[in-house]
């Protein structure tokens, strides 16, 4: 399999032996002229002439080079040779073995090239070839709907192929982030157990009462909340991630950025995928992929599905226990079908169960990090399944695509909000989203054309529970805070939430260098709310409102927002680009609001404005890509804790976002990778007043946006079975929250993977993670009287991954 050949090589196609037998071949015995010509899976081989002698051809494999007999048949005009007639074969001749045998002999870059097909008759006898090349550190993507390389995308992107989230071992969103400039995952909900917490270019979801800032979409399914992201990355084909909104093309809007994750297709061959690890604090998972036709060349199923878990790295010196366990289950199947040429229609079906024994929350400055001394055991739970079906037709014309979605996910935990051996509170929280939604893309179909357009249509329906979200108090607490008893502070909401969207893009290139893009995106939300908020006292059926009651509370908003690109390609290697687009998040209601002051949550705008140049260099074996940006926001959604320390309160300020990202890959020798990114982010408040603290904010930096990025690794595959890979991520220093005063300092992690891989499809591995055992902040709040709790990221992990492809 691909993963496993030596020098990052690839079939471009299944290979097809030649047999050695009797061929007709109309009309020839004399070859006058040879030709060859690229094609996309390597190489065709006509020779040309007449006769009506039967033509015998044989092949053998010596090396990296093929050679193919063919008899009865005599050459013409001399000997042929072409050095690099495509990429991947060095040197193809053609040579007269005496009067009655001609032989061919191709050499390939890396590995020997196989025949796939050969067709005679007509005077000519076709061979075809294919051929091992190179993976191209060019990687294709599909971005803006339609397949092109990263380097004719006028928008900061960072792409990963197959081959790069294997080698990486690219398992998480927060192992995305390590190695993609200006974005940052701090922890993930594997670690914390709720909510991900995450940045694009210094806007993250530190506000999870309001809309998401990024949009997440597997497969076109649109992933919501932040506290739902259970992104299982198992059998993936590729991972994008882009920088700045992305309005014009998407059916659900994304203001910060969009992380795209594309599955493995289902396959017309049987063949599939198993791996299996152990490790420190009892680390294991195993993981398995298979795919074949139903019925060949027409319908086609792929399974994949993963178990995984590990035990906790906390010592709760209030139990005598470790702490922290987690464990989960996913599994993904999809079904494509294909009737004809012209249609493609797939049906996906995922669940996800994870069981997380934290969140692992501690009293800042604690002596040792790692210990804890709680009362209670946390655990939080969360389930979700999602279905898609997706319907393409595609002529020489035109593509028509629909997407319909459904997404259920439920969360519940409980923890100890207290942070002490004491039996004061227990932090509750239970939610659960249905997320109904319709697609509709009208597009050309890729061309030659010099226009190329796009018109689509989108609907969404989000139905959002909060069935228990509060405190649970304890008689002690309930009589230091005059309530009637031990009970339950118990808010809980249900919002609807309805989107319709209308979204286009069209490119036209006046002149072959210069494409001028301009898109436009009319979105319209409405939310409807009821909530309230009641005392539950555990000793009787005594419930005492405890706030406001809303009942059928509306907010609406929309907006139109433009986008226009300008892309010029100075050279085949080097392209420049500028954009400016609007960014927005919709209005929203707050389910926690204790009153109509902070019930409405304002809508939020942006202009964005971004330049970049995009090359490569040396047959592309270096590519350098620049991108600068400046962002102004205006309303910025800040979310505010109350005096209990629970997020209730909104309020807007104004932004601004300066920075840059940098990115290099460069393959200097066969075998040996190397790729670097940076980003900057001035990400900071011009003006921002707490009306709940009376507190200006002014000039503070945003939080979870790290002053910097850097990501490093350097890899090398010897072309016998050798892998070994060095990677550094470092985060520029960032805040936790809006005051500024729980901060982390610049910190550096170092991962290494060593292992060997045997040709017949199947490798193990050594894979440590934060060698140098880094602590460094995931988490911190000021938390009513606390003075600050906090989580730190995980300690050094080591373990052993077998890998198999068959």
């Amino acid at each position: 399999m691909k993963h496993f050949h030596p020098w990052h090589s690839f079939w471009l196609a299944p290979a097809i032996a030649l047999v050695s037998a009797p061929s007709a071949f109309a009309q020839i015995a004399e070859i006058t002229n040879v030709r060859v010509e690229s094609t996309p899976a390597g190489l065709e081989i006509l020779l040309e002439g007449d006769g009506t002698e039967t033509l015998e051809l044989f092949q053998t494999v010596e090396e990296n080079r093929l050679i193919i007999d063919i008899n009865n048949a005599r050459l013409i005009g001399g000997e042929f040779e072409r050095e690099n007639p495509t990429e991947g074969v060095d040197l193809l001749q053609v040579t007269a073995q005496d009067d009655n045998s001609i032989q061919a002999i191709v050499t390939g870059a890396i590995a020997a090239p196989e025949v796939s097909e050969v067709i005679q008759g007509d005077g000519q006898l076709n061979i075809n070839l294919l051929v091992f090349r190179e993976e191209s550190l060019i990687i294709t993507v599909t971005a803006e709907k339609i397949e092109e390389t990263i380097q004719n995308v006028p928008i900061s992107i960072t792409a990963f192929s197959e081959e790069d989230i294997e080698d990486a071992n690219l398992d998480s969103l927060e192992s995305v982030a390590d190695n993609t400039p200006n974005f940052s995952v701090f922890g993930e909900g594997t670690q914390t157990g709720l909510v991900t917490t995450y940045s694009i270019r210094g806007l993250s979801n530190s506000n999870f009462l309001s809309r998401d800032t990024v949009g997440f979409f597997v497969d076109d399914v649109p992933y919501d909340y932040a506290a739902f992201l259970d992104l299982d990355l198992v059998d993936i084909e590729r991972i994008e991630v882009l920088r700045g909104p992305q309005n014009t093309l998407y059916g659900r809007n994304a203001q910060a950025g969009v992380v795209n994750i594309i599955t493995q297709r289902p396959s017309n061959e049987l063949e599939g995928k198993f791996s299996a690890d152990y490790g420190t604090y009892n680390q294991r998972r195993a993981s398995l992929s298979i795919t074949a036709p139903l019925v060949e060349d027409r319908l086609f199923l792929r399974l994949s599905g993963q178990l995984n878990g590990q035990d906790g790295y906390l010592t709760n010196t209030a139990s005598n226990r470790d702490v922290g366990d987690v464990s989960g289950f996913n599994g993904r199947g999809t079904l494509l079908w294909t009737p004809n040429d012209d249609w493609e229609i797939s049906f996906t079906g995922s669940y996800q169960s994870n069981t997380n024994e934290t969140p692992i929350v501690q009293l800042l400055n604690e002596d040792d990090l790692f210990l804890i001394s709680q009362d209670f055991n946390n655990f939080s739970d969360l389930q979700t399944d999602s279905q898609a079906l997706k319907i393409t037709y595609e002529n020489s014309d035109f593509q028509l695509t629909s997407i319909s979605t459904r997404r259920y996910s439920e969360q519940a935990s409980e923890f100890d909000s207290d942070f002490t051996a004491a039996d004061l509170f227990v932090g509750v929280s239970g939610y659960n989203s249905t997320v109904l939604s319709q697609e509709l893309r009208f597009q050309s179909a890729p061309s030659d054309n010099p226009f190329q357009w796009l018109v689509g249509g989108y609907f969404e329906n989000r139905l959002f529970n909060a069935t228990n979200d509060g405190l649970r108090y304890s008689s002690a607490a309930a009589a230091g805070f005059g309530l009637p008893g031990a009970g339950f502070d118990r808010t809980s909401a249900e919002l609807d939430q309805t989107t319709f969207a209308i979204f286009g893009q069209a490119s036209y290139q006046p002149i072959d260098p210069l494409t001028l893009t301009l898109g436009l995106r009319y979105d319209s939300s409405t939310v409807t709310m009821d909530a309230r908020r009641n005392y539950e006292v555990d000793s009787s059926s005594l419930t005492i409102p405890f706030g406001e009651t809303f009942n059928g509370v509306e907010t609406s908003s929309d907006e139109l927002l433009p986008r226009l690109a300008i892309e010029y390609e100075v050279n085949p290697d080097a392209t420049i680009y500028g954009s400016i687009t609007r960014g927005y998040k919709p209005a929203g209601l707050n389910f926690r609001a204790n009153s109509n002051d902070t019930l409405v949550i304002g809508e939020e705008l942006s202009w964005n404005y971004e330049l970049g140049v995009k090359t490569a260099w040396f047959d592309d074996r270096l590519i350098a890509n620049l991108a600068v940006f400046h962002n102004v926001v205006d309303d910025f959604q800040v979310g505010l804790p109350d005096v209990t320390g629970l997020t209730r309160n909104i309020a807007n300020a104004q932004v601004s976002i300066t920075g840059l990202e940098l990115e290099l890959k460069t393959r200097p020798l066969e075998g040996l990778d190397i790729t670097a990114g940076f980003g900057y982010t001035d990400a900071k408040y011009d003006s921002f007043f707490n009306p709940f603290t009376g507190q200006s904010l002014d000039g503070n930096r945003l939080s979870f946006a790290p002053e910097y990025t850097v990501n490093f690794a350097t890899q090398y595959r010897a072309p016998w079975g050798l892998l070994a890979r060095v990677e550094l991520s470092t985060l520029g220093s960032y805040f936790t929250e809006e005051t500024n005063v729980i901060s982390q300092g610049t910190v550096s992690t170092v991962n290494a993977t060593l292992g060997y891989e045997f040709e017949d499809d199947y490798g193990i591995y050594l894979i440590a993670n934060n060698i140098f055992d880094t602590r460094f902040l995931t988490f911190g709040n000021l938390f009513g009287g606390t003075g600050g709790v906090v989580t730190y990221s995980p300690p050094f992990t080591a373990r052993l991954l077998f890998k198999a492809s068959f």
